[in-house]
């Protein structure tokens, strides 16, 4: 499995399941990872593309 696909499919099930209480935190949270993750291409980190491919799936609407 590839890792953009385990990223993908957490961010989905996420979305789905989490309280609507502990929503601002998911947010909160997806943001900073996003951050991290801008970072780690800057850097040029190992899966840090492929990390970044799976986020914009899903907040562009591509995630299937």
């Amino acid at each position: 499995v590839c890792s953009s696909d385990l990223v993908l499919s957490g961010l989905i099930f996420s979305k789905k399941h989490t309280p609507a209480f502990l929503q601002p935190f998911l947010a909160v949270y997806v943001t900073i990872r996003r951050i991290k993750n801008i970072i780690d291409c800057i850097q040029g980190k190992d899966l840090a593309f492929t990390v970044k491919r799976a986020y914009t799936d899903f907040f562009h609407g591509n995630a299937s």
